[in-house]
């Protein structure tokens, strides 16, 4: 367990937010450090200010809501087309068109 302020308060939005977020939100998010994320493919560097959580992109800051409403969609779209059984399917698919 953590003492990290950012991690608490990044946990306790998804938390909060789970009704509203697609289901895998969740799990794009795996902490390296403190402030830094993996968020599916990109690394990411998250502050807390005023229990308001700001992640970095380009030379500033937005909002974690801005954040997930731009980036959510691409990583998920990245995370379905890596997994093993969508590459699978694909291979089967285009393995039948060939016959």
């Amino acid at each position: 367990m953590t003492d990290d302020a950012v991690d608490k308060c990044l946990g306790a939005f998804l938390n909060e937010q789970s009704h509203s977020l697609p289901a895998v939100t969740k799990q794009l998010f795996v902490r390296e450090s403190s402030g830094v994320y993996q968020f599916g493919s990109k690394r990411v560097f998250v502050k807390a200010e005023n229990d308001r959580i700001q992640v970095r992109t380009g030379g500033g800051f937005i909002s974690l809501e801005e954040f997930l409403d731009l980036y959510t969609p691409s990583e998920v779209d990245k995370l379905q087309r890596n997994h093993p059984l969508a590459k699978l399917s694909s291979n089967y698919a285009l393995n039948k068109k060939l016959s």
